[in-house]
């Protein structure tokens, strides 16, 4: 099923309109004239890029969900700005300039469940860097795995017209020896007591341990690889359910 619909980017933009202070701020602290060109990869519908849009600073996006591409245009047109977005798959990078930062917040690597495709995707960022650039991304480990196999959860946000989405979220499956994790979602709109249009999509997420990544990172090229608890800079303790990673291309 194909991810990041109408409906779903709809929901995650009332849900999500802003990035969280803590959050944004570990990020901006790497976000300089000196790290321009910077790129958000799987960038959705601009939650971190519009902020640091708005502070003047070069960056591009990317997205592989044509629905999220569109709503991040929109906003960035309500508020006067503009910026390089594609439309791409991760693995298939094709841009035309290298980037000093790239940042993948918030554990949306994740979203790559396949092996080779997780190795192609690394190996386009790192093409796609200049030398000494940076690359940042967030990780869930295991620790995060669902902890209620079987069960459906459900909640709704409204939209500005007085309409609801209502997600509906039944959590399938985990994977103990591929660190996945399958959930079937399924959003509906409903205008005056009327179902108006449903989606459904199956949301698959792996998790990575430290160490696991650590390699995989090493073995692309990168250097000066550091580990750090979630948005702060000190070491993560054993059972961490998300750190980041910062690494470097030489």
């Amino acid at each position: 099923m194909e991810m990041y619909k109408k409906l779903c980017t709809q929901f995650y933009d009332i849900d999500k309109p802003m990035p969280p202070k803590s959050f944004f701020s570990f990020y901006m602290k790497y976000i300089s004239k000196k790290a321009e060109p910077i790129l958000e990869p799987m960038c959705g519908s601009g939650r971190f890029l519009i902020p640091i849009l708005e502070k003047n600073f070069d960056i591009d996006g990317v997205d592989a969900s044509s629905d999220m591409i569109d709503a991040c245009k929109s906003k960035m047109s309500i508020k006067g700005l503009s910026t390089n977005l594609y439309k791409q798959f991760l693995d298939e990078l094709d841009l035309p300039r290298q980037y000093g930062l790239v940042f993948i917040p918030e554990g949306s690597l994740g979203l790559i469940i396949e092996e080779a495709l997780l190795l192609n995707s690394l190996k386009k960022i790192y093409k796609h860097m200049v030398s000494g650039g940076r690359f940042l991304t967030e990780l869930e480990t295991p620790y995060a795995k669902p902890k209620e196999i079987g069960k459906v959860t459900a909640t709704f946000r409204e939209r500005s017209d007085g309409s609801k989405i209502v997600l509906s979220r039944f959590c399938d499956s985990y994977n103990e020896n591929k660190k996945v994790s399958t959930s079937i979602n399924k959003y509906e709109l409903f205008k005056n007591g009327e179902l108006i249009e449903t989606e459904l999509e199956e949301f698959k997420v792996r998790y990575f341990d430290i160490d696991e990544f650590r390699n995989i990172l090493k073995g692309i090229g990168f250097k000066d690889i550091k580990v750090f608890r979630l948005y702060e800079r000190v070491q993560p303790s054993t059972d961490e359910p998300g750190v980041i990673f910062e690494c470097r291309k030489p």
